[in-house]
C-alpha cells in the first residue's frame, strides 16, 4: 500500500486561499499564473522580453494608483480600497488628518515609506 503525503494541501485545491485569503500557488506552476496573469493584463509583454511597466499594468487592471502621504510616521506602506469609501490620509502641508472619497480599485502609496525601501518595493 502506498501513503501519499501531501507538503501542502491546499496546493492541490484549485484556487484555494490561506486563512488570511491569500492565494496558495504551487511553485511548480509560477510560469504558467504568471503566463496567464499576463495574457489577461498585459499581453505586449509575451511578446518579447520587455520592462513590465507597473503604472500601465495598473491602469491595464482597470485599478488607480495615487501617491501620498498615508500617516505621519510613516508606518503604512500602502493601502487598497475594494470599496468605495472615504479614505483617511496625512496633509504634510496642513500637519493634519483629513479623508477624501476614493473608488474601488483605488491604491495609496506613501513616498515617504517607499523613499526608505527600494523601488521594487513600490512596483
Amino acid at each position: 500500500m502506498t501513503t501519499l503525503i501531501l507538503k501542502n494541501p491546499l496546493s492541490y485545491v484549485k484556487n484555494a486561499l490561506t486563512d488570511y485569503f491569500v492565494p496558495v500557488m504551487d511553485i511548480s506552476n509560477l510560469d504558467d499564473i504568471a503566463t496567464e496573469f499576463l495574457q489577461k493584463y498585459y499581453p505586449e509583454a509575451l511578446q518579447s522580453p520587455t520592462f513590465v511597466d507597473p503604472n500601465l499594468l495598473v491602469k491595464c487592471m482597470g485599478l488607480k494608483k495615487e501617491v501620498l502621504n498615508i500617516t505621519a510616521d510613516c508606518s503604512v506602506f500602502g493601502r487598497i480600497y475594494f470599496h468605495d469609501s472615504q479614505a483617511v490620509y496625512y496633509d504634510e502641508d496642513s500637519k493634519e488628518i483629513k479623508t477624501k472619497s476614493v473608488t474601488a480599485g483605488t491604491i495609496f502609496v506613501d513616498p515617504n515609506v517607499f523613499f526608505f525601501r527600494n523601488l521594487g518595493a513600490v512596483n
